[in-house]
């Protein structure tokens, strides 16, 4: 078969063409990929390299609290926010602030292709719950209201508001106007409101359950302590005694202790070695929760 000048032209065009898309397509970044959050948060909320995507609202949860990590940036999608019904800690640095803002803020989310605006998100609601909720070095922009607060019981310090769709916030049904510069809002120690509710405000909504849990935890370990020592003890004078009968030496083949003398001695040995084994098991379960009682 004989080719023609243009058909080997053509196919050495059509060559150099695939090997040019299969370049772009090898210079294309892969896909960034954003956790999403949804729902209820969980106790700690930690900053990662890539912001987070809100689908829809996300809440603290009535009687937790939720601290977030310096650093973190959520990014939410149409109608959804954040509620607070119970006590969040958000406090980010100066380096490294906590943002909250629109799905479309390119300074935070670089594959956006859209423009963010004020009214892209709905904001942060706070119940009479929030109270001792703390925002430090935050920022939220672009949503409808900025913060809603039904307690004044709560502390920005500082916090900027920008390019949000409402030029006030409202903190305990009192509009405030918010200035281009970071906000505060701290509570004097002689307010009469924070004099108060002081106990309540100062107050851990789970320390009642961390110190059931801690007491409970440290009597297993004692326990657990009490019963491996008694029991380890015990173990290792049956484990002997039972060594003793099963040996073949004079003294005891001269003695005649009978097989149930033997079969006794190794249930000891193996009842003694269960329990203080036991003993160890509940040290460790006493351990754990005292482990556990420090992550919520």
């Amino acid at each position: 078969m004989i080719f023609s000048f243009r058909q080997i032209l053509s196919g050495l065009l059509f060559c150099l063409s695939i090997s040019n898309l299969n370049v772009r397509a090898a210079d294309q970044p892969s896909p960034v990929r954003y956790d999403t959050l949804a729902g209820a948060l969980p106790p700690l909320i930690k900053a990662q390299k890539t912001p987070y995507i809100v689908h829809s609202n996300i809440e603290v949860p009535p009687q937790k609290t939720v601290t977030i990590e310096p650093g973190a940036v959520f990014l939410f999608k149409n109608f959804s926010g954040l509620h607070v019904r119970g006590r969040l800690i958000a406090r980010g640095t100066v380096d490294h602030p906590i943002i909250f803002t629109s799905e479309f803020d390119q300074s935070c989310n670089h594959i956006s292709e859209r423009d963010p605006n004020p009214f892209d998100w709905d904001g942060i609601y706070m119940t009479n719950d929030a109270l001792g909720s703390q925002f430090s070095h935050c920022e939220i922009r672009y949503s409808v209201y900025g913060l809603i607060s039904d307690t004044k019981l709560i502390r920005l310090d500082p916090v900027l508001f920008k390019d949000n769709g409402k030029n006030v916030i409202v903190i305990e049904n009192e509009e405030i106007a918010i200035p281009d510069l970071p906000f505060r809002h701290v509570l004097s120690q002689n307010d009469p409101e924070l004099l108060k509710y002081a106990v309540e405000f100062m107050r851990d909504p789970l320390q009642t359950k961390r110190t059931l849990l801690r007491t409970g935890s440290a009597l297993m370990i004692l326990g657990g302590i009490g019963i491996t020592s008694v029991f380890a003890h015990k173990w290792y004078n049956s484990y002997n005694r039972h060594k003793e009968l099963s040996s073949d030496t004079f003294e005891n083949l001269n003695q005649d202790y009978g097989n149930e003398h033997w079969k006794d001695a190794k249930k000891k040995w193996i009842r003694n070695m269960i329990i203080a084994d036991g003993g160890i098991l509940l040290t460790a379960a006493g351990v754990y929760g005292i482990k556990l009682s420090f992550s919520f």
